[in-house]
C-alpha cells in the first residue's frame, strides 16, 4: 500500500469512531426535539405558574434569546441572505426569496454551545461553525428548523 494510502487509512479509522459518536448525539438530539425542556437548574429558565403554556415570547433583538431558551417563540426581524439563513441570530429555515425581507417564525428556541477543543493534525479537516453559542427555532410538530414566513 502507498505510505499515503496507509497514513489516510489510519486517519480515516482513527475518526470512524468519531464520527459514530457525533451521529449518535445528532440522532439523540433529533429524537429528543420533540421532549419537554430542560429545567431551571440545567440553565434554562423556568416559565412562572401563572403563565399560560401556549404563550409566546416575541423576540425582536438578539438580546432577547437567552431568557427564550425552551420555550415558545415568535421571532420578527430581517432574514439574513446567508447559507444558513437567520433572523435576529437565530436559526432557521428560511427561503432564499425572503432574504433581505422581514419575515416571522414560530417555534420552540433552541440553544447549542460549540466549546473549543484542540484540532488532531491527524485527522482531516472538516468544515464547521467553529466554537460559540448558537440558537435556532424548532417546529414542535416536525422537530425541524421552523419555517419564515413574509410579515
Amino acid at each position: 500500500m502507498h505510505p499515503d494510502h496507509e497514513r489516510r487509512a489510519t486517519a480515516a479509522a482513527r475518526l470512524a469512531p468519531s464520527l459514530a459518536a457525533l451521529l449518535l448525539v445528532t440522532l439523540a438530539g433529533c429524537a429528543s426535539a420533540g421532549a419537554a425542556p430542560p429545567t431551571a437548574t440545567e440553565g434554562t429558565p423556568q416559565r412562572p405558574s401563572n403563565e399560560a403554556p401556549a404563550e409566546r415570547v416575541l423576540i425582536t433583538h438578539p438580546s432577547q434569546r437567552q431568557a427564550a431558551v425552551g420555550r415558545h417563540v415568535t421571532i420578527l426581524g430581517l432574514q439574513t441572505r446567508t447559507k444558513i439563513p437567520q433572523v435576529n441570530g437565530v436559526d432557521v429555515d428560511g427561503d432564499y426569496e425572503l432574504s433581505d425581507r422581514r419575515v416571522r417564525v414560530d417555534g420552540i428556541l433552541q440553544k447549542h454551545v460549540v466549546e473549543p477543543r484542540e484540532r488532531d493534525p491527524d485527522e482531516p479537516a472538516i468544515a464547521t461553525r467553529g466554537p460559540g453559542t448558537y440558537y435556532s427555532v424548532v417546529d414542535p410538530k416536525t422537530g425541524e428548523l421552523a419555517r419564515t414566513r413574509p410579515e
